[in-house]
């Protein structure tokens, strides 16, 4: 088997674990990303994205013909978290757009949503996220959302 094989078989592999966690949630979004070539391209647009090479998942999105983010990952649950964060985030968003209270952030209801979907995922997921916004979402922020949720 060829690397360009090996690496088409990850792609589809990586695309049905994606698939197959989205459709456990309520009212799932399912991206628009196909795989082509040995890259999973969001949108069908080569400019984002998703590789495997060398025993390692690259990621890289570029906009107006400059590069907006590049990383890797060793672990690939890291990754399937990242690309499942992008879908429930839009669906998080979406669900407060449709249950907005009046005089309260939105981001408090956004952010719970966004938590208890994950939590439905359950590990190893949840962990990644926990460590992932841990680190960056909340700044401090809307931390007894977060502790609430990972006690």
């Amino acid at each position: 088997m060829s690397n360009q094989d090996l690496s088409e078989n990850n792609i589809i592999e990586l695309q049905d674990k994606v698939l197959s966690l989205l459709k456990r949630l309520p009212n799932h979004q399912i991206p628009n990303f196909s795989a082509s070539r040995g890259s999973l391209l969001f949108n069908g647009d080569p400019l984002d994205e998703i590789w495997f090479e060398d025993g390692k998942w690259y990621w890289k999105e570029t906009e107006r013909g400059q590069l907006r983010f590049e990383t890797s990952y060793s672990d690939e649950v890291e990754l399937i978290t990242r690309i499942i964060e992008m879908s429930i985030s839009e669906m998080a968003w979406r669900f407060e757009l449709n249950n907005r209270v009046e005089n309260q952030d939105s981001r408090r209801i956004a952010f719970a949503y966004h938590d208890m979907l994950f939590t439905i995922l359950g590990e190893p997921y949840i962990s990644h996220a926990h460590l992932f916004y841990q680190n960056n979402r909340y700044n401090g922020k809307f931390s007894d959302l977060h502790d609430e949720l990972y006690k």
